[in-house]
């Protein structure tokens, strides 16, 4: 059996394991890791190696080929469990699933944790109905030091008060007075989200005057903002698609323009009697420092919106706003695991900077226009104790991720 660099296997190998009789799989005993069962019924096994530390601490990068077919009702699975001396757990991390059709790699990248003695590593199935799985022999590296991947973040308040004398030159000022004061801040952003909508928001009789297409000179001079700082910038506005308006947020980049855009997804019906049309994805940009995903307003009280995101690779949610739902927006962290920037207008603590379980790392303070930052590791797992995974400490953006069942998800219609 193969041994893995800085890692050396214990005695004991691999041990098949089930929780009872009647529902194990036949385990392979051709030394191969496999799992077979043909009862229309439950099964489920899996075999559990233990490596002991035999060398130094970092990262390690750890991938599992399997084969093999699976019931509708069925799921393959990879868990990484570090354990102390003395023998209990510390955290437990489910391995990324690719290609789960007949097949495919679990991989999964992670840190040894201080006091760590021993990885264990467990290999299943589970499923209604007949299945055939064949793990290979984990491929177990190191990686190198645990580098961590830091990014800086910002949001801002501008007050948008009722005024007769509102217009969009003075709105446009605001929101570069505000870009200004993120460039030349200390730390210096790598992102800024502004409001919901800034550039029109409250002005009198504006119309569709307001409305911006991708050449608009509004759209240019905050690009050249964006260049100057070098900052990325999330911009909501009203926008015009030949005719059709949406409520868009644009991620602006500063070596790269227009990165892409995200159209409201979830209309309230007031926007719906304006004329507006939905989204219809939702999609995630890449960045030189992580990968972002965007809502506004009302989409943050659909769990499905950022759960989308979650699922589509985000690191980060940015939300352009122009209510204030604490609690929402903290379970949208929470359900993700995810780091979330608010920019509001519903007062300056509407604009307010989250992390992955939902604990306030800022928020713009006092009456005044201003911005909030906020230092974020996107390296750094949010292990939760007793989250799933019993004694021990998971991370919910693969807990969430990996043990949620899409399988019996679909949309219900009740007839009244």
């Amino acid at each position: 059996m193969r041994k893995p660099a800085s890692l050396s296997h214990t005695a004991q190998e691999w041990k098949p394991v089930t929780p009872y009789p009647q529902i194990a799989p036949c385990f392979a005993d051709d030394g191969t890791l496999g799992l077979r069962s043909d009862r229309p019924g439950y099964s489920m096994g899996r075999w559990i190696g233990t490596y002991r530390l035999n060398g130094p601490k970092g990262l390690y990068r750890i991938s599992v080929p399997w084969q093999g077919k699976l019931p509708t009702r069925g799921r393959v699975f990879a868990i990484a469990t570090w354990r102390r001396k003395d023998g209990s757990m510390m955290t437990r991390d489910y391995f990324v699933r690719r290609r789960l059709g007949e097949g495919g790699i679990l991989k999964l990248e992670i840190a040894v944790p201080v006091a760590a003695h021993t990885l264990s590593l467990e290999l299943g199935a589970w499923g209604f109905g007949p299945l055939d799985v064949l793990f290979e022999t984990p491929d177990v590296r190191r990686a190198g030091p645990v580098e961590p991947r830091k990014v800086v973040v910002a949001t801002a308040w501008i007050p948008f008060v009722d005024s007769d004398t509102k217009t969009l030159e003075g709105n446009l000022a605001d929101l570069l007075r505000t870009i200004d004061a993120a460039g030349s801040s200390t730390p210096r952003p790598d992102l800024l989200v502004l409001p919901e909508t800034a550039y029109d928001r409250r002005v009198p009789g504006v119309g569709t005057a307001g409305f911006l297409k991708d050449d608009h000179p509004v759209m240019r001079v905050l690009l050249e903002r964006a260049q100057r700082h070098d900052l990325h910038i999330v911009f909501s506005y009203h926008e015009d698609d030949c005719g059709t308006h949406h409520n868009t947020s644009a991620l602006i980049s500063p070596d790269r323009g227009i990165l892409g855009r995200y159209r409201k997804v979830h209309l309230p019906m007031d926007e719906v009697e304006e004329g507006f049309a939905p989204g219809d994805g939702f999609p995630v940009f890449e960045t030189r420092f992580g990968r972002v995903g965007l809502l506004i307003c009302w989409d943050q009280y659909f769990p499905e919106s950022a759960r989308l995101l979650h699922l589509g690779g985000a690191e980060i949610l940015c939300v352009s706003t122009a209510g204030d739902s604490p609690e929402q927006l903290k379970a949208r962290a929470i359900d993700t695991g995810l780091p979330v920037v608010v920019s509001g207008v519903a007062g300056p603590g509407s604009s307010r900077i989250l992390d992955g379980r939902g604990r306030l790392l800022a928020r713009v303070s006092g009456n005044e226009p201003g911005i909030a930052l906020a230092e974020i590791d996107l390296a750094r797992r949010n292990h939760v104790p007793w989250l799933s995974v019993g004694d021990a400490s998971g991370d919910p953006r693969s807990l969430f991720e990996e043990e949620r069942r899409p399988d019996l998800y679909g949309e219900i219609v009740r007839e009244r």
